[in-house]
This record gives C-alpha cells, sequence and structure tokens, in this order.
C-alpha cells in the first residue's frame, strides 16, 4: 500500500479506494439510524490499534459501557479489547505530554472520550477536548461520533462553522491525524432533510471534507439489501461507486464480483473471501478432488456447506428446484452454484443427466467436473449429457446422447431409459438438471410444460431430485414453475456482487462469493443483515 494511504479497516472498501484512505483526510460518514455507522467507526479505529496506531473515539451519543456492548456484539469479539480511557496514564504525576504520547505510540490503544454525559457543554470545550487528546495520545486515528450531535443546536450557524473549521485543521492537517466525522442523516443543520444538505450546513462538507461516504438500504424483491455510496474521496480514482455492504461478524463491503472468463478456476476466479479474510495462504494452482458432504438422513446435500445451511441441511428427497438465473449472471457463475451438487452426487456414486441450457455443451460440462477431480472415466459411468443429434453427432464421448428433438413423448422414453441405466448400475436415486430453454425451443412451451409436470411426480415417487434452470426472456414460464417447484432459488447482481436469496422457501439474501480453501471453487455466501 501506498505511505499516503492508511487502511481503512473496512474489509473490501480498500479495493475501491486505491488501498484506503489518504492520509491525514477528513472523511465525513452519513446514514440514517441503524445503518452500521458505529460499527464502521469503530472497524477504522480498531484497525489502526492493529497496525500500531493510537485512535481517539469521541462518543456524544452513547455511554461507553452501552456502546462497547452493542459493539462486541456486532463484531463478534469484545471490542473491550481495542479500548483504554488513557486519561489514568496521563494523569501519572511526573508525567509530561511529550511522555505520554512517546508511551502511547509504543503502545497504541483506541482511547474513549464519553461525551454522552456532557452534551450541555459548548462545543468550544468539547473541540478542545478533543484535541488535546489527539495531541496528547500521539493519535492518528479520529472518530467524532457524531457531528451532528455535537452542531445540534447551535444557532450561530457562522460562528459553528469558524470554530468547527479551525478545530478540526489543527487535528487533521497539523496533527496528521485521520478524522472520521459521522453525521446523522435526516437531522438538518439548516432546515434542509438530505445528508449532503446537513452536511454542508455544518460548514464541513464542501470546504473541509476530502471524502463523503453514505450507508444506506434498499428493497430488492422486498427483501433488505444494504448500500454504501462514495459520493467523492479526493485524490482517488473511484471506477465503482456503489457497493453492497452487510454487518454480519463486523462491516463487510462487497466489490464487484470478478470471476467472469471461461476457464481454470484458480486463474479466472476473483481471491477467496478466506483469503482476504486472512484465513488461508495463497491460492492453490492444481485442481484438487471434491471432498463430499454428508447428505442429511431425509434427503441431499447441496454439496456446499452455506448453501445447506441457507435452506435447512439441504434438498429433500423427490424435491424439484428451480434455479432462476438474472441476464447479467455469466454461465460461470451460476455453474459455481451447481456444480457442488453435480459432484457431491458424483462422488457418492450416483447417476447424474443433464440437459444443457443455451450456450453450454458438453465439453464445458466435461471442464467443469474436471475442474473438481473427475476423470473420464467417471464421467463415463457416472454422466449423461443429452444433447440434440445434429449438435452431439460429432462427440464420442459415452456420456454424450443424442436425441432427435422432434417428438418430446418418444424423447422422454428415451430419457427414462437412461434414468433406468444408471439406477440400476449405480448407488441410489438420479440427479437430473435441465435448462428450461432446451425443451421450450426444441417442442414448445405447453409440451415442455405438460413434462415437467409428468416429471415433477416422477421425481417425487422416486425420492430422486431434479433441478431446472431458467435464463430471462420465460418470465411466465418461470412463475409457473415456481409454483411446482419445492424450492426456488434467485441468481442475480446489484452494484456488480453475485446475491443469492430463496423465494420459497423464503429466505434472505446473502452475497455470492467464491471460496478456494479447499483448492477448487466452492460458493461462499454472506447473509446481509
Amino acid at each position: 500500500m501506498a505511505s499516503d494511504r492508511i487502511p481503512s479497516g473496512i474489509e473490501g472498501l480498500d479495493k475501491l479506494i486505491e488501498g484506503g484512505f489518504p492520509r491525514g483526510s477528513l472523511i465525513l460518514l452519513s446514514g440514517s439510524p441503524g445503518v452500521g455507522k458505529t460499527v464502521f467507526a469503530a472497524s477504522f479505529v480498531c484497525k489502526g490499534v492493529q497496525l500500531g496506531e493510537t485512535g481517539v473515539y469521541a462518543s456524544l451519543c452513547e455511554d461507553k459501557e452501552t456502546l462497547l456492548r452493542n459493539l462486541s456484539r456486532h463484531l463478534r469479539w469484545d471490542y473491550r479489547r481495542c479500548v483504554e480511557e488513557g486519561a489514568k496514564e496521563a494523569e501519572v504525576e511526573g508525567k509530561t505530554e511529550e511522555d505520554t504520547k512517546g508511551e502511547a505510540k509504543a503502545k497504541a490503544k483506541c482511547v474513549f472520550l464519553d461525551f454522552a454525559v456532557m452534551r450541555g457543554e459548548g462545543v468550544a470545550a468539547i473541540l478542545d477536548s478533543i484535541l488535546d487528546s489527539v495531541r496528547r495520545f500521539g493519535a492518528r486515528r479520529l472518530v467524532i461520533d457524531s457531528i451532528s450531535a455535537l452542531v445540534q443546536g447551535i444557532e450561530d450557524k457562522a460562528e459553528m462553522r469558524i470554530l468547527l473549521q479551525a478545530v478540526l485543521r489543527k487535528i487533521v492537517r497539523r496533527e496528521g491525524c485521520t478524522a472520521l466525522l459521522i453525521s446523522e442523516e435526516g437531522i438538518s443543520l439548516e432546515g434542509r432533510d438530505s445528508f449532503r444538505g446537513a452536511l454542508f450546513g455544518a460548514g464541513v462538507g464542501g470546504f473541509v471534507a476530502d471524502g463523503l461516504i453514505r450507508l444506506g438500504s434498499l428493497q430488492f424483491d422486498g427483501r433488505p439489501l444494504r448500500e454504501l455510496e462514495i459520493v467523492k474521496l479526493r485524490g482517488t480514482r473511484l471506477q465503482e461507486r456503489m457497493a453492497l455492504y452487510t454487518l454480519e461478524g463486523g462491516f463487510i463491503v462487497f466489490p464487484p464480483s470478478e470471476f467472469e472468463l471461461e476457464s481454470a478456476p484458480w486463474t479466472t476466479f476473483s481471491e477467496s473471501p478466506h483469503q482476504r479474510r486472512g484465513e488461508t495462504g495463497a491460492r492453490p494452482k492444481p485442481p484438487l478432488r471434491f471432498e463430499a458432504r454428508e447428505d442429511p438422513p431425509w434427503g441431499f446435500s447441496t454439496g456446499c456447506q452455506d448453501l445447506d445451511a441457507l435452506l435447512g441441511g439441504g434438498y429433500r428427497k423427490g424435491y424439484k428446484v428451480l434455479l432462476e438465473v438474472a441476464g447479467n449472471v455469466s454461465t460461470l457463475q451460476y455453474h459455481t452454484i451447481l456444480r457442488p451438487t453435480v459432484a457431491n452426487f458424483m462422488a457418492k456414486g450416483r447417476g447424474v443427466i443433464v440437459i444443457p441450457s443455451s450456450g453450454v455443451d458438453s465439453r464445458i460440462i466435461r471442464q467443469r467436473l474436471a475442474e473438481v477431480g473427475f476423470t473420464d472415466e467417471e464421467m463415463a459411468g457416472l454422466l449423461r449429457i443429452c444433447t440434440l443429434r445434429m449438435l452431439g453427432s460429432s462427440s464420442t464421448e459415452p456420456y454424450v446422447i443424442p436425441f432427435d428433438g422432434k417428438d418430446i413423448m418418444e424423447d422422454y422414453r428415451a430419457y427414462l431409459s437412461l434414468e433406468e441405466g444408471l439406477l440400476k448400475e449405480r448407488k441410489g436415486p438420479v440427479l437430473s438438471i435441465s435448462g428450461i430453454d432446451f425443451p421450450i425451443a426444441n417442442y414448445g412451451v405447453q409440451a415442455a410444460m405438460a413434462i415437467w409436470h409428468l416429471d415433477a411426480t416422477r421425481i417425487r415417487e422416486r425420492g430422486a431430485l431434479g433441478i431446472l434452470i431458467a435464463k430471462p426472456g420465460y418470465e411466465k414460464v418461470s412463475k409457473t414453475l415456481g409454483a411446482i417447484a419445492d424450492v426456488h432459488l434467485k441468481l442475480a447482481r446489484e452494484h456488480g456482487a453475485l446475491i443469492l436469496y430463496g423465494v420459497k422457501p423464503r429466505t434472505n439474501i446473502c452475497v455470492f462469493e467464491v471460496d478456494f480453501s479447499r483448492g477448487y471453487a466452492l460458493p461462499r455466501l454472506t447473509p446481509v443483515v
């Protein structure tokens, strides 16, 4: 990281802002209550402590114990480890300010200033106390929570601007301290309700602030999402200004998903969330054998720990699943959700039949399975890929089965014959996966719907598992299939991040990243809370 940047302490954010906040800058953080402003600020200070930089946290809204209790709950570790009052050290007889400053640098900490019981004090007195603490402890990071509470009720706006600008210049410019000021959205200082109006009304936004960050929320298909907006950050090239975030286990920002290309996952996918969170070392290069997950007694594992958890343990026997894929989701991305289920079936010696969706052929399916360690010999015994005869006639692979594509009932009987063969030769029920566009294009909507209704009954009777893939252009069909399906999942993108959620059963939205800790790509799902 460049020496003129400091890590923000917010996981994922530094990728969007060229490595961190400009050193010695003033950042304004705004949002309505409950969006995570305090968690953001605490993470900012704590990161400094981890790097040997003392921070000052000045709270005007909550007392120390309440704040620490709430932060410990959100961050899932005891925030008290990061916080020391520091004032006791400064009051020891015989210590000069320089002595205290030097010792504070040697032992970094978060100095907590509780102004919640001093709201009646003048603004000048509070700012002087903050400035004194920054100097005394050699602080390199400062949080004022919140600037709205500090200036609220002051009638002389001109005097307030002069005071704020003068003191903040001293703290930020002269002391070399990076400051984060929290502003409550909707609290107007000059009769304006927007956060920009509040900040600029305080005389802080346009004249002093180097950065403006807004935290907010939106509704996506009737479910809440959290979004972060980087309104401005001086000296920083912002290629992406909007991103999703969650408060699950801290404050985590999700940059746009990067895995797009059709190639081996260790060369094209974005870095693993485990690696990004410091849980593993360098990205493994060769593909490793897929490790099967244990099935629940009542059904089948999805092959992915996080997806199993989202669905209450996995898929039940006899279930029909609909995966609805948005138009801005790539083939590789939705394959990353499906492949663990296919691999888990095959690793247990069970058969799999695939009717590829448009844009997917037998070579791509073979590649996906080879990437998790399956051999051609295993595929020949466990896998069947159904194609049109004119498209599949050139293939010599034993697992590629051509169909005429003229009479749907004739082809369905041939399909059932394939399934019977796998049932006799292999262990347990067969997994069937089909893109809905293939049957519709070849047989028409009405004929395809009739077969899907029939197949849903057959799957339930046999205790098998069927997955249908619906892409854009078939919304009416997808709605009907959603009513038939036992599980209905949707995969989409928002602000560049992949999101997955359940319509049936209804679930919260999860951000979908990729985990390489086992040597191959597995979905990692983080709830947006």
